[in-house]
């Protein structure tokens, strides 16, 4: 996220506000993000979407390999072909019986009605959570191939058109 914030800097002025949100607690019932849902900066109503970038250290074979990411829900609303259409290096989740979409703070936005995904590279790989999930096993170049589509994907929501929801509407959480 902080390379995303040093790419805009550098660049023009987006067309729409850009919210940088650092939250904490996801684990613990999305305390950060719920917090910022009750005090936006912006107005709820004026949020264009919300995109989560989350665990994007190490590649994933399923998503093309190293410099590739996936975005949670892909298909939900018109953010995944629009990026798609943008030319970016994200595909759909490898993974949709693992329900990342809704295991994500992007979903505390999607019940608001918010347009939210993540983007990952998630692998599944065996250190989650673990104490040998360390620094030295992240890849440097993977990681800034996919902040380098992400700050390109901010750009593309910042300045393109609103995303909106697809055909089915607002999705709704499993068993509910």
């Amino acid at each position: 996220v902080l390379g995303v914030a040093r790419a805009l800097a550098r660049g023009p002025a987006p067309r729409r506000t850009v919210v940088l949100l650092f939250a904490t607690g996801e684990e613990m019932g999305l305390l950060g993000t719920r917090w910022y849902l009750d005090h936006p900066v912006v107005p709820l109503a004026r949020t264009v979407a919300n995109l989560n970038v989350e665990m994007i250290a190490r590649p994933d074979s399923l998503a093309g390999g190293a410099g590739k990411g996936w975005l949670t829900g892909f298909d939900l609303s018109t953010l995944g072909p629009q990026l798609r259409e943008a030319g970016m290096p994200i595909v759909a989740d490898p993974r949709p019986a693992q329900q990342f979409f809704w295991r994500s703070d992007n979903a505390a936005f999607v019940l608001k009605g918010i347009v939210g995904h993540t983007v990952s590279s998630y692998n599944l790989h065996g250190d989650y959570h673990r104490p040998s999930d360390e620094a030295s096993r992240a890849d440097a170049a993977h990681m800034a191939e996919v902040i380098r589509a992400t700050t390109y994907a901010v750009r593309v929501l910042a300045d393109g058109a609103r995303p909106a929801w697809g055909p089915n509407g607002v999705p709704q959480r499993p068993g509910r």
